[in-house]
């Protein structure tokens, strides 16, 4: 059963032993990593909100920060500090998490996330804008479309009955997310400027190469900034890893 923080954020906790708290992409919800979960529960604290807007989390109101909400989540599950995994989306939070507050982070592993200064490719900047289009002409089917086709398919294959079965999955958690982007984007606030060289945080980067090529050089561009930071990369997966290669993930967790 889901559980809430003071301010209405919703989580799941499971299991006994070191935490570890799970962040999920921005086209997604905590159920995207039930897999790791289940992996992990035996020997771990396993802790997994939705950020604010999506999954379960209602749509904010006034202003907020995300590593603020997952701080409180950590507070309310009654850790102190965790191994930190996020996926995309949420391992830019995650990277947030451990430049505000290192001492809440024992552990990054940061999965397809993007980073700043990047210069995006006009394949990534196109789909983008698509995605925009789609969402300014009401058109919530192929906006859906889009976010399945560059996200979960990835741009360097066909859709198999694996990846249609993991699509159905996210269908739900896609759509909240989407209907909710423009409310969830007016009221969040960035996060503190994060100088990735000052991490001291131990870290492993994972990317898909199946990926977008942005993800595989950022994700050699974090591997490279972070100091001591170790790159570890899937041959067969694209953007989604924890729900494409839950095994492999969970262990790189532990």
């Amino acid at each position: 059963m889901l559980q809430r923080t003071p301010t209405g954020i919703a989580y799941d906790v499971a299991g006994h032993g070191p935490a570890v708290l799970l962040l999920h992409a921005g086209i997604a919800d905590h159920r995207m990593w039930d897999e790791v979960a289940d992996l992990l529960v035996a020997t771990h604290t396993v802790v997994r909100p939705d950020f604010r807007g999506f999954g379960a989390s209602a749509v904010p109101d006034r202003p907020f920060r995300h590593v603020d909400d997952v701080r409180e989540v950590l507070d309310a599950a009654g850790v102190t500090s965790a191994t930190v995994a996020g996926n995309s989306f949420g391992g830019r939070v995650a990277l947030a998490l451990a430049g505000a507050h290192p001492s809440r982070v024992e552990r990054l592993v940061v999965l397809a996330a993007s980073i700043d200064d990047w210069d995006w490719s006009a394949e990534a900047a196109e789909a983008d804008a698509a995605e925009e289009r789609a969402l300014a002409g009401g058109d919530l089917a192929t906006a859906i479309r889009i976010n399945e086709d560059i996200w979960l398919r990835g741009p360097r294959r066909e859709w198999s009955d694996q990846l249609r079965a993991i699509a159905d999955r996210l269908a739900g958690p896609l759509r909240t997310a989407l209907v909710n982007m423009a409310e969830t984007s007016q009221f969040a606030e960035p996060d503190h400027p994060l100088v990735l060289a000052e991490l001291s945080t131990s870290t492993t980067v994972g990317v898909g190469l199946l990926d977008l090529p942005d993800f595989v050089g950022m994700a050699h561009e974090l591997a490279r900034r972070i100091l001591g930071a170790t790159l570890v990369e899937f041959a067969e997966a694209a953007h989604l890893l924890p729900l494409e290669e839950p095994a492999r993930v969970a262990a790189l967790i532990v």
